[in-house]
């Protein structure tokens, strides 16, 4: 194995729906055998969630999904890699129970905004505040990419630019893959 490794990580909510993000990081020849320096790398690639949340895998020669939980199960999955690209599948779990999350729209992360201020809004973050989007999402009609949540946007953050409420999460497909 050559002295770093490049490690691309796939997010899931649930095995049955496909990846939320991919990211890719490198390890050091000295992190390489090392799960819980593994785990935090995912985490902060990942910034949604915590170490507790996720749950790590790789898919073995025989395609099944193998769970990796410390150094030995790590060392084991990395003899698998070809080449210096590790493939590793992760599971955001709810912080609540430890389960996968069964909708997307009603999982609540911890964020700067009251989480019983209704619906999450996935994949948005507050421009003001930096957390998840509960409740109204304020979308600016003038700035390409810039969001609030209903507690910035009622401390009169970004007022000189008008807004659009938006009370339930958007979802787009665009058809398979081809």
């Amino acid at each position: 194995m050559e002295s770093s490794l490049t490690v691309k990580a796939y997010l899931y909510r649930e095995w049955s729906e496909g990846s939320l993000e991919i990211r890719r990081f490198a390890l050091d020849s000295a992190e390489l055998n090392q799960f819980k320096v593994l785990l935090k790398k995912i985490a902060v690639a990942f910034s949604r969630a915590t170490e507790e949340q996720l749950k790590l895998h790789w898919i073995d020669e025989e395609g099944d999904r193998v769970t990796i939980s410390n150094d030995e199960e790590l060392a084991l999955a990395l003899q698998s890699c070809s080449g210096n690209l590790f493939k590793v599948h992760v599971l955001l779990m709810q912080p609540s129970d430890s389960q996968p999350s069964r909708h997307a729209h009603q999982q609540e992360p911890q964020s700067g905004c009251p989480p019983d201020r209704g619906v999450y809004h996935p994949n948005v973050v507050c421009d003001g505040c930096e957390g998840p989007v509960h409740g109204v999402r304020y979308k600016c009609q003038t700035c390409k990419d810039f969001d609030l949540c209903s507690t910035c946007q009622s401390k009169g953050v970004h007022s000189d630019h008008s807004f659009e409420a938006i009370n339930s999460p958007r979802f787009f497909w665009f058809g398979p893959r081809r």
